[in-house]
């Protein structure tokens, strides 16, 4: 879909931010330099703990949520529902797990879908993965309900089975989400051929081998941003 020219429908994104340094880095401004450049009118930002550098945020965002609340992603969407006051046509829900490394308008909301994603996975049950998602207007109003159940959970895994399953669990049987590509592509290079999101653990636990991983790296004009947050992460590529 891309860039979109009518005035009167309103596209929010909710971006969910964490940084065990309190920092946020360059690629995390890249992102969303791009979702505004796709058409995102608002973008709420709430990050799960304090960051010392909030004014990177500036240009970008229309709110800033900061503060620990352990709760993970949805907990983070939670407070940018809780402070949003917009009449919502499209919502983005984002986080920050990814490089954006291409052209982000590949996996924007395209017409004829009320829900949607990069990827879906039947493990545990049929799902879309939250990493990035959009929901249209006839679906806002329960997705915010459902956020606002949000609740800590002991451990991750019981997050993602609680609300990554649980908010496919809402729609997918009324609603045939659309999709990129499977869960099985998500570390693979094939997918970057269909989608611009690489996932940062796919670099920082080197799940590539090096001399293939340097070599992708080269060939991306977000080469020196993708290099300077590995090195805060002390890896070698």
């Amino acid at each position: 879909m891309g860039k979109h020219d009518n005035s009167d429908k309103v596209t929010v994104c909710f971006f969910a931010h964490y940084d065990k340094t309190g920092s946020v880095h360059e690629y995390v401004v890249d992102y969303l330099k791009k979702l505004r450049g796709a058409g995102v009118d608002k973008i709420y930002f709430c990050s799960d703990g304090d960051i010392d550098n909030a004014s990177v945020l500036l240009d970008t965002t229309d709110c800033i949520i900061t503060g620990r609340h352990g709760e993970y992603d949805f907990g983070s969407w939670k407070r940018c529902f809780l402070a949003c006051k917009d009449e919502i046509d499209t919502l983005l829900l984002v986080n920050d797990s990814c490089f954006c490394v291409g052209d982000i308008n590949q996996i924007m909301p395209v017409d004829g879908y009320e829900w949607g994603g990069v990827l879906q996975s039947t493990m545990h049950a049929h799902h879309v993965q939250s990493y990035f998602t959009w929901f249209r207007k006839p679906l806002i109003a329960e997705l915010g309900r459902f956020l606002l159940s949000v609740e800590a959970q002991s451990t991750k895994n019981d997050v993602i089975m609680k609300y990554e399953l649980g908010m496919s669990a809402l729609f997918i049987d009324k609603y045939k989400p659309h999709v990129i590509g499977e869960a099985a592509t998500s570390y693979t290079f094939d997918l970057l051929r269909k989608s611009p999101l690489l996932k940062k653990i796919v670099l920082v636990e080197q799940m590539w081998n090096k001399w293939n991983t340097r070599h992708f790296i080269n060939q991306m004009k977000e080469r020196d941003m993708i290099m300077n947050y590995l090195r805060t992460q002390n890896v070698d590529c």
